[in-house]
């Protein structure tokens, strides 16, 4: 009977001993998880540092950028009166090359003195010539023009482009043309990574919907965001009953209600 209480015993305590190894080993699994978690958050805020810097280099741009555009449109508008002006004297140069020519196709019928009508020859070629260098300034001019209308142009969508990322940034939404997938969950902890990061659009408290076959299961709230993934909180209660969250699932910016609307 001692034998057999003795086998008992040790096979409590073997028990005993795995149930403890068991515990220990997810114990040092979950701290290491946590570690883990805590050196992203870590290396999160120093992206999130990095970014406010060049969020005000990129405000610093916008309003170079801005202090630019009066002296270009200033330079368009003189390039327009200086080609208008080379316009106008084009059309008074034609004026007076054409009496000229009728008057010399009348000369050449009514005498044959040469000395008049090589004179009024030399002065209708010299009237050509100027006619054809004023048609050069023009095209010359207009060019001009059209390079300043054209800059300007372009500096004034970089700058709409830069402000609307400035405001967006701003109000914590993420990008409108944003279009990524979850790539990994952890419900224990109430959040998941994303396969892109602010390189893509995803802007850190910006909300987002999670999408399958075009319906909303769930919405996130981004809490970091590194250049090509992000990790976000799973909203409560946001996840229908009887619906779990999947790797994979679509994930777009969410729809904020029209506050005039709701007024």
């Amino acid at each position: 009977m001692a034998k057999i209480f003795g086998i008992l015993t040790a096979i409590v305590l073997a028990i005993s001993a795995f149930i403890a190894l068991k515990n220990k080993s997810a114990t040092e699994q979950q701290i290491g998880l946590r570690d883990e978690e805590q050196s992203k958050l870590t290396q999160s805020q120093d992206e999130l540092d990095t970014a406010k810097s060049a969020l005000s280099s990129t405000e610093q741009q916008i309003s170079t950028v801005k202090a630019e555009i009066p002296q270009l449109q200033q330079q368009a508008a003189q390039q327009k009166t200086l080609n208008e002006e080379l316009t106008a004297q084009r059309t008074t140069k034609a004026a007076e090359v054409d009496p000229n020519k009728a008057k010399l196709d009348v000369i050449r019928e009514k005498t044959a003195t040469l000395g008049n009508i090589r004179d009024l020859a030399g002065r209708m070629s010299s009237m050509k010539g100027e006619l054809e260098t004023l048609t050069q300034e023009i095209a010359e001019s207009e060019s001009k023009l059209a390079n300043f209308t054209s800059e300007t142009s372009r500096l004034s969508t970089l700058v709409s482009q830069q402000q609307t990322d400035v405001e967006r940034s701003s109000r914590g939404e993420s990008y409108s043309d944003l279009q990524t997938n979850i790539r990994a969950i952890y419900p224990n902890w109430g959040f998941v990574t994303l396969a892109d990061g602010n390189n893509a659009g995803v802007i850190t408290g910006s909300t987002l919907d999670v999408m399958r076959d075009g319906e909303r299961v769930g919405q996130l709230l981004v809490t970091a965001v590194e250049a090509s993934t992000a990790s976000a909180s799973i909203v409560p209660d946001s996840v229908p009953e009887g619906t779990s969250l999947m790797s994979g699932d679509e994930v777009i910016p969410a729809v904020k209600a029209d506050k005039s609307s709701s007024n």
